[in-house]
């Protein structure tokens, strides 16, 4: 879905299911996606369902759940909401949180490698 030509906001207001499906920057979807591949330039909200690859692009804005097999996020896209990993079995995976490690940890581990 693209509206860039006229320049308005286009706006679905359901379920969508394609198997690839294009949102524009000025593309609205408030409902549920099914694709296997979505490559997401404007809004999305509620659940998205993609069983090959996602690409949401700087512009993009989804609220809601995400099922994916394979994702790309741009510097810019904003998500809010629950990741799932679609693995090789049945249903969805959720994806692990990051380890985190404060910067002063960082630095004493890297003092003492150092020091060695």
């Amino acid at each position: 879905m693209s509206n860039a030509a006229s320049g308005k906001e286009c706006l679905i207001v359901g379920e969508v299911r394609a198997g690839r499906i294009t949102v524009g920057a000025t593309g609205r979807i408030e409902g549920r996606m099914v694709a296997e591949e979505l490559e997401l330039h404007g809004y999305a909200s509620d659940f998205l369902s993609v069983s090959r690859r996602l690409a949401g692009r700087a512009t993009a804005t989804v609220v809601g759940t995400i099922s994916y097999r394979t994702i790309e996020i741009e510097g810019g896209a904003s998500i809010r909401g629950k990741l799932e990993q679609q693995g090789s079995g049945d249903g969805a995976t959720p994806v692990p949180a990051a380890p985190t490690v404060r910067a002063e940890d960082a630095a004493d581990d890297a003092t003492a490698e150092a020091g060695s």
